[in-house]
This record gives structure tokens, C-alpha cells and sequence, in this order.
């Protein structure tokens, strides 16, 4: 359980405040020497005076408020610009960003899921090309979210790069066709790969293992037992969708980036707890960066 005499702040770089905002755990009690010091090691300047968002000096470190967001400077007077930059970063803060990758063979359907959930649309011929990108912004919840979407060729030739294409993201989707034996053990080489990249990561990607193509009914040869069963041995999350109609494509994006902020809450707690409890953290008293 976090202490009821520690709070949470914001700090900021009085000069430059755009680059340059830190969140921070600290104990009330801290005196303002030792938060000057905090502030000159985090932000890299020399520490002498502290402002509220008002413009207002700080000179007693007990008012600082849990939550409040403060502008560090090194002498000089406060910024006037970072009033109205605190009242366009209210508005905007909520905004996170997001990256998922689409892992699987040629033809299954990357592009077009991603093309469906984006902007609606389908292609029958879709040109194979080795990666595409694109963006979308959503609300899930209270959440803003910026979602980046890496469609990832899925060429033989291109298999070594599939280890980079899951690295420094937050989501992987593995798709197959229900209508191809091939690309259904294509994914299960693919997720091999993904275990052993992240057996050993504090922060694995949130995973969902997609079925596609399932309006072509009569041409199945991968049941939907089959591919629950994988997902229920790589803890992934499963649907089974049409690209070409939209059926599940929603739902499945929604799913994925829901587990995604859950994964990432559940990280900062962990850390958090981690603040807490370090013996050198108590013993000093004082900050910790998060």
C-alpha cells in the first residue's frame, strides 16, 4: 500500500516546458534542499526556485499538492508561455500512444483487417508491399488513445525480421486464415519466436490470435476449438473475423488495446510497489523517479 504521506507530482523544465515533463513520487517531509537536488538530477539544470502552473513562487515544500504540476527553474522568472502550454496539456493529456504490430503470412488478411477498422474499407487485390503504417485515434473508456499499426509483409523472405517487427510494441496481433493449414502453422512458429523473445522481459506485449477469412464458410479447415486452443496456451486473446465484412474486426482492435492499457496499469503498479518498498528509497526518504 502506497504511504498517505507520499504524493505523485509533475515537474517541468521552467524553460522549456514542452520537452521536459517528469512524474514523480516523493514524501511530503521532504525538505527543499533535498527536492531542489531531485529536480537538478532529473531535469538536468540547477535547481533554485520552484513555480506553480499560476506563476505562483513555491517557497514552502509542505504546500506542494498531490497531483500538481510544478516548473523548476534555475533562477530565472517564470515563463509566461507555460500557463497557456498547462492548459493545452490539460486537454491533451489523456492522449497515450499505442503500437501494435500484424504478424502473419502473405494473403491472410493484415492489410484489409487493418484497412477495415481504420477507414472502413476493403480490397479484393491488395499490393503486397514489406510494411505499412497507420494511425488511428480512439477512446476506450475515459482513455484517449493514438493507435500506430505496423502491417507487416508476411513474405518467407521477410521471416527474420519478424523478431524486430514484435520488439518495442505494446500489442502483436498473429493472424491466420480459417481456410489455410499453412498460415495456421506459420502463426504457431511465429509464436515460438515471440515466447522466446519475452520469456525473459518484465513487460511482454498484449497478444490476440486472429482468425480471418471466416465468410468463406465452406472453405474451413481450421476450426474455432483450434484456435481457442492455441490462445489458451499462449494466454492470448482470440476471435475469429472477416476482414471482407467486418464482422469481429472491431471488437477484436477494441479487446486488444483494453488488455493493453490493463497490461500497462498493471506494470506502473508493479513499479510502484517496487518504489515503496527499496530500502534505499525509505532509508533516503526523499524521490523517486517512476
Amino acid at each position: 500500500m502506497i504511504n498517505t504521506n507520499n504524493v505523485t507530482i509533475q515537474i517541468y523544465n521552467n524553460a522549456n516546458a514542452r520537452k521536459s515533463m517528469k512524474v514523480h513520487y516523493l514524501r511530503k517531509e521532504t525538505d527543499r534542499r533535498k527536492f531542489l537536488q531531485m529536480c537538478s538530477t532529473v531535469l538536468e539544470l540547477r535547481a533554485q526556485r520552484i513555480f506553480d502552473q499560476t506563476g505562483k513562487e513555491i517557497i514552502d515544500i509542505a504546500s506542494i499538492q498531490m497531483g500538481g504540476s510544478y516548473f523548476i527553474s534555475s533562477g530565472e522568472e517564470f515563463n509566461n508561455y507555460n500557463s497557456n502550454f498547462q492548459n493545452s496539456f490539460a486537454e491533451s493529456k489523456q492522449l497515450v500512444q499505442y503500437r501494435i504490430s500484424l504478424l502473419g503470412m502473405g494473403s491472410v488478411g493484415k492489410s484489409n483487417l487493418t484497412t477495415r477498422w481504420v477507414n472502413n474499407e476493403f480490397f479484393e487485390d491488395y499490393s503486397l508491399t514489406l510494411l505499412d503504417k497507420y494511425t488511428k485515434r480512439v477512446m476506450v473508456g475515459d482513455q484517449q488513445c493514438q493507435i500506430e499499426i505496423s502491417d507487416t509483409c508476411g513474405q518467407e523472405a521477410y521471416t527474420s525480421l519478424r523478431t524486430q517487427w514484435m520488439k518495442d510494441k505494446e500489442g502483436l496481433i498473429f493472424t491466420y486464415a480459417v481456410n489455410s493449414l499453412e498460415s495456421f502453422e506459420d502463426i504457431k512458429n511465429t509464436l515460438l519466436l515471440f515466447q522466446q523473445l519475452f520469456e525473459k522481459q518484465e513487460y511482454v506485449p498484449s497478444i490476440v490470435i486472429v482468425g480471418n477469412k471466416i465468410d468463406l464458410g465452406s472453405e474451413r479447415v481450421i476450426s474455432y476449438d483450434e484456435g481457442k486452443q492455441l490462445a489458451s496456451q499462449f494466454k492470448a486473446l482470440f476471435f475469429e473475423t472477416s476482414a471482407k465484412n467486418g464482422s469481429n474486426v472491431n471488437q477484436m482492435f477494441t479487446g486488444l488495446i483494453i488488455d493493453i492499457i490493463q497490461q500497462k496499469e498493471n506494470a506502473r503498479k508493479q513499479q510502484f510497489k517496487k518504489v515503496e518498498e527499496d530500502p534505499q528509497n525509505q532509508k533516503q526518504g526523499w524521490c523517486s523517479l517512476i
